[in-house]
């Protein structure tokens, strides 16, 4: 393999030692030190040259197969001065002829010059030559993504660019203008495992309800990271209907009839008997709250009971709770109400959840519904930000959950799956609830999930009012973490692009190490877009409602460990383009398709909330 370590005057003087070498060359007396030069340290460099026999004088009934001879350098020399051991014993002759037996001399005993010239001239035309790591990157693959080198015993050897390249500086993420925009609008904030060959990314799915802003968990799936189909919430906020049973498609009933979108009794029509009962159904175990969808025709008149609502456990053989609802609970005529009834739901148990009518007052049944927990849910605002860790057979959601009232600002909750669709909210819920003081008093968030040697790994962000760090809690099981004393793990640089947040992150592990890709921005600054009530009363840098986070710079920097407690940050943060006093190049997720690529997905900073990628590429010269 040619030599491209020096120059092309550096071999000349080598090659013409080795050609007037003492003694014939034969495969029975060639140096091993010729053949395996001893180690020179980390500064040696070896390079190969293969002389046909002609080229070295032997006649052509002594033509022997070409001979590799590896001569040592040091790459640290400018001025080569290399010695060559001599074969047989014979000495080194210092004015460069060698005895009449070499059988590489000419009349005097020196190599003929037309000979000499030759060598050199091969020489030369063989430094000219490119290696085979230049010609198509030696066969590994597209060299922005594989990395070759020649080997000194010849051949290549490939790999793929890794993310110890990057903090080496041989890599980089680079913007993949030409997959463009992933999925739809609102598709963002990415936690993605692969499962039989399928991308389960799951997602914040945004909507309104009862004119207030909620979100939930969303799933899209894909084959390939690039094309997703939507698969709907997955994971709702608390009180919403996990289970609906509808009145009118029900079999259950012992009076009445179908009509509209429900199963209505009129006086008259019978006794008092079950408008509903059944549907004998089997949930996860835990805290449920059922939610029965009701109307009557009449609001005045005497304030009789219209119809007795409970839930009965046919394994126990027991009613479990129960309501008695009169006239007086109805506030509109013929509009559907909601009433609902908490109860605990025993493991393996089937239950019915029944409506009981009293032939006083016409009456309407349209959905009985089941929502995992009680009021007040912890996640009634916001069930969302998931963090996915699929161990073994079992699948767990992490999220940030937060309620209507003052006392759930922002924790993290848990769900458990079987199939990666239909989740079970922990009824222990949330498992981790934020400190009154401290660098967490406001709220935590964001949380991402791991196991690594039995031990659980919870990351999350801690927010104070002002700055945004990460902390971690940690535990054999889930039920029982413990925050980590040397909490925030990675705090805020003052004065740096991540000086106030460094919030939601990715952790991915290559080799002995884990590599954590990290949203950071600047610190609050005004934001001419807020969508602060306040601030859009008095739109103006002096108002402080208009200071928030929307009017900083927003990036995503990387950081290392080998113990995931103990993070150095990369020194060339950020490894995304920083927006403009705006959201973007944030959220992201390490995501490697198919085709091993690693890639970071992360928010863009546009309108609609749209994700795009970032792919690990070789840094070009």
């Amino acid at each position: 393999m040619p030599f491209t370590g020096f120059k092309n005057s550096l071999l000349v003087p080598i090659v013409t030692l080795v050609a007037c070498t003492s003694g014939e060359i034969t495969p029975a007396n060639i140096d091993d030190s010729l053949v395996s030069p001893p180690p020179y340290g980390d500064a040696q460099m070896t390079f190969d040259m293969r002389l046909p026999a002609q080229d070295v004088g032997l006649k052509d009934a002594e033509l022997l197969p070409d001979i590799v001879q590896d001569t040592p350098a040091d790459a640290t020399v400018d001025g080569l001065d290399v010695s060559v051991p001599a074969v047989d014993g014979a000495p080194s002759d210092e004015d460069g002829t060698l005895s009449d037996d070499s059988g590489l001399s000419g009349q005097d005993g020196a190599v003929p010059a037309s000979d000499s010239a030759l060598l050199q001239l091969d020489a030369a035309a063989d430094m000219n030559q490119p290696s085979p790591c230049e010609l198509d990157n030696g066969g590994c693959g597209p060299s922005d993504r594989f990395l070759c080198t020649d080997e000194p015993a010849g051949g290549v050897s490939c790999r793929r660019v890794s993310l110890s390249d990057l903090w080496a500086g041989r890599a980089q993420f680079v913007v993949d203008e030409q997959q463009g925009q992933l999925g739809w609008n609102g598709l963002h904030f990415l936690s993605g495992v692969w499962n039989e060959g399928i991308l389960y990314a799951y997602y914040i799915a945004n909507y309104i309800a009862d004119g207030r802003g909620r979100a939930a968990v969303g799933l899209a799936v894909s084959d390939d990271g690039e094309a997703f189909a939507q698969r709907g919430i997955v994971l709702d906020i608390g009180g919403s209907w996990q289970w609906v049973y509808g009145a009118a498609d029900d079999p259950h009933h012992q009076v009445g009839g179908a009509e509209g979108d429900g199963w209505a009794a009129r006086v008259g029509d019978g006794d008092p008997a079950f408008l509903a009962f059944g549907p004998y159904v089997t949930l996860p175990a835990g805290p449920m709250t059922v939610t029965f969808q009701l109307m009557v025709d009449l609001i005045d008149g005497p304030d009789d009971p219209i119809v007795t609502l409970d839930i009965y456990d046919g394994t126990a053989e027991r009613v479990l709770s129960s309501r008695v609802l009169t006239r007086a609970d109805f506030t509109e005529p013929m509009t559907y109400q909601l009433f609902n009834l908490d109860y605990i739901q025993d493991d393996g148990h089937v239950l019915e959840y029944r409506v009981y009518w009293h032939q006083r007052s016409y009456v309407r049944l349209g959905n009985r519904a089941v929502s995992q927990g009680t009021a007040p849910f912890v996640d009634q605002r916001l069930a969302s930000f998931p963090g996915v860790w699929k161990d073994g057979a079992l699948w767990y959601l992490v999220y940030e959950c937060a309620g209507l009232d003052d006392r759930w600002p922002g924790d993290i909750c848990l769900s458990t799956s079987n199939d990666g669709h239909t989740w079970v909210k922990a009824p222990n819920n949330p498992i981790l609830v934020h400190q009154l003081e401290g660098w967490e008093r406001i709220n935590l968030g964001t949380p991402s999930l791991l196991k690594a040697d039995g031990t659980w790994y919870l990351f999350y962000h801690g927010f104070d009012g002002q700055k945004v760090q990460i902390g971690l809690a940690s535990g054999l099981s889930l039920d029982g973490l413990q925050r980590h004393p040397q909490n925030p793990l990675v705090p805020f640089d003052a004065g740096a692009w991540d000086s106030g947040t460094v919030g939601k992150r990715s952790i991915i592990r290559e080799g002995d190490w884990y590599y954590m890709a990290y949203e950071g921005s600047t610190d609050k600054a005004y934001n001419v877009n807020s969508a602060n009530p306040a601030c859009q009363v008095n739109n103006s840098p002096d108002n402080p409602d208009c200071i928030d986070f929307g009017g900083s710079n927003w990036s995503t920097g990387l950081a290392r460990s080998r113990d995931l407690v103990n993070w150095t940050k990369y020194p060339g943060n950020p490894i995304l383009p920083v927006t403009n006093q705006e959201f973007g190049y944030d959220g992201a997720e390490f995501i490697r398709t198919p085709d091993e690529q690693l890639h970071l997905y992360y928010r863009a900073p546009m309108p609609g909330n749209q994700t795009y990628r970032a792919s690990l590429e070789r840094r070009q010269p």
